[in-house]
């Protein structure tokens, strides 16, 4: 009788244990091909996957700048050539947040309607935030450094963020280009590459987004080196302190923001980019996301 208790419960153990794993292993999407939203965690069965694409930046401020390239005005080429692609899959519902004009009216309505409301929001965010690393249960990491976003740039992205975990949307793409911190601005920097941003791994949608973000990895580094910066090593960096990837635990989705590379590469040559390598990320991009969403 003991040892049939015995192997009872070994047996209700190992159960236990595998419905953990596949748990843990549980696909982006479900079978029926729709994504598992995280706010409530229920799913948008039989709609279609709400994708916002955000171009990096003000729209005239902020961003890497090398000789006649700005970032702020590649992205939005970049932005163009993802949009294209997510509009005629059927499966995607796909916003941009910005464009030659600025901000689309949804946002520059959204920002101006509410922004006494987005700093509240924001700050008692980082409040609970706060007083969750003063109790031990968030720990700080140690992460790379990045410039600080002004004042309009920050109430912009947690915007953005407020704004798509109240749509209930299904994930984000920030897309950037990165520059090497150097003194002689006109001559190129030691560092090449793209890298991928995702909340770390104690925020909420850590693991789908990293998901995401390493499909993206596997797609682009068939076309483009991955980052030769010591501190991006691994490609795929978790972050808590990119407003982005929802600093202060102010994202509720997957995210990721994608650094396609140092702007003074020769790839991001305007004539060169435009007429060929913005359509080549876009294309890496939207096969990464789909790939994962799509198995």
């Amino acid at each position: 009788m003991m040892e049939h208790i015995i192997a009872m419960k070994s047996t209700h153990i190992l159960f236990i244990t595998c419905i953990i794993v596949l748990i843990a292993m549980w696909p982006l999407v479900t079978k029926d091909g729709s994504i598992n939203t995280l706010n409530q965690g229920q799913t948008n069965s039989g709609q279609k996957i709400k994708l916002l694409i955000v171009p990096g930046h003000e729209p005239n401020d902020g961003g890497a700048i090398y000789l006649d390239r700005k970032e702020r005005d590649m992205v939005l080429i970049l932005s163009r050539e993802l949009q294209q692609l997510f509009a005629t899959d059927k499966r995607f519902e796909v916003m941009v947040a910005r464009d030659e004009s600025g901000f689309t009216p949804t946002f520059q309505s959204y920002f101006d309607a509410n922004a006494d409301t987005i700093k509240l929001w924001q700050a008692q965010k980082k409040k609970e935030t706060v007083e969750l690393i003063t109790s031990g249960t968030l720990k700080e990491i140690k992460e790379i450094e990045h410039n600080r976003a002004s004042d309009v740039a920050a109430l912009h992205l947690y915007g953005i963020n407020k704004w798509l975990n109240d749509q209930r949307y299904d994930l984000v793409v920030h897309l950037h280009i990165n520059d090497d911190n150097r003194k002689k601005r006109k001559t190129p920097g030691k560092y090449k590459g793209f890298s991928i941003y995702i909340p770390e791994k104690q925020f909420t949608a850590s693991a789908k987004s990293r998901m995401v973000a390493e499909s993206i990895k596997k797609e682009l580094e068939q076309h483009f080196a991955t980052s030769t910066l010591a501190s991006e090593k691994g490609t795929v960096l978790e972050s808590q302190k990119l407003i982005a990837t929802g600093r202060y635990q102010t994202l509720d989705i997957p995210s990721v923001l994608i650094e396609y590379g140092y702007i003074y590469e020769p790839h991001f040559e305007r004539g060169a980019f435009e007429q060929g390598v913005a359509q080549q990320m876009a294309e890496d991009t939207y096969r990464g996301i789909t790939n994962v969403l799509f198995p």
